[in-house]
């Protein structure tokens, strides 16, 4: 084989590895920067999530119903959690099914928020079987209400990441 040949093939290659890796490197950029915007959204509406959960009239009957249609509006998944792990609120279930919700206590995103102030974790969903990303964010003050509410720790939001997986999929395979 001339040298010239073999000169050829080796900038073929090196090119091709370059181009690879380029791809590889600006995937994995792009899914770093959805998760980190995400995780940026997540926190904003945490804090909107305890805002108005603080701002509810504590004579309105309906304050679980209410609370619920805050979270599909914005949809997002919101569960108020207290200091024990035991769940007080989710917006995904009835007030009645909340006896049969695990203990949240030592989901991850919890244990980093009761020790840090905020959490965050990428799981399967055990309620919805859906891969959520979660925020976990401890109330800055006690809530000031009189019902169950008062005694939440935790505000958790959590998004279904379906769709940015799909999204990001698309960006791969093109």
């Amino acid at each position: 084989m001339r040298i010239q040949t073999k000169l050829t093939l080796l900038l073929l290659l090196l090119s091709f590895c370059v181009v690879a890796g380029l791809a590889i490197f600006a995937t994995i950029s792009l899914d770093n920067y959805f998760r980190a915007r995400l995780v940026s959204e997540l926190q904003t509406q945490s804090r909107q999530a305890e805002f108005v959960t603080r701002h509810l009239s504590e004579t309105d009957s309906a304050r679980y119903h209410h609370l619920q249609e805050y979270a599909h509006s914005a949809n997002l998944r919101l569960t108020l959690i207290d200091r024990e792990g035991v769940v007080l609120f989710e917006s995904d279930l009835p007030h009645e099914g909340l006896s049969k919700v695990e203990n949240h206590l030592l989901r991850p995103e919890v244990q980093e928020a009761l020790k840090n102030g905020t959490g965050t974790s990428t799981r399967q969903s055990t309620t919805l079987n859906l891969e959520m990303l979660y925020l976990a964010k401890k109330v800055d003050e006690p809530f000031t209400s009189t019902d169950e509410f008062k005694r939440a720790v935790i505000v958790r939001v959590g998004i279904p990441l379906t769709h940015v997986n799909e999204m990001l999929d698309d960006i791969r395979s093109k």
